[in-house]
């Protein structure tokens, strides 16, 4: 039970910290730095595959800061 009582308190930290004012304002910021690689003219661009693995390095590493921050997990 304690390891589901855990596992719930992740998922809530978690789900507060995806809806915050700075949470979201980090990713605004990292669209409009990368905006520019985007376009109408190729479907699945090289650059797209760099991008979405730099978003998902960022998000995981602020997430995982504000747990062990915030939460001590």
């Amino acid at each position: 039970m304690e390891s589901q009582d855990q596992n719930m308190a992740i998922f809530n930290a978690i789900s507060q910290l995806v809806i915050s004012a700075e949470f979201n304002h980090d990713q605004s910021e990292f669209a409009s730095k990368n905006i520019s690689i985007f376009d109408e003219e190729e479907e699945n661009k090289h650059e797209y595959k760099q991008v979405y693995e730099d978003y998902c390095n960022i998000m995981d590493r602020t997430i995982e800061a504000k747990l062990k921050e915030e939460h001590q997990f």
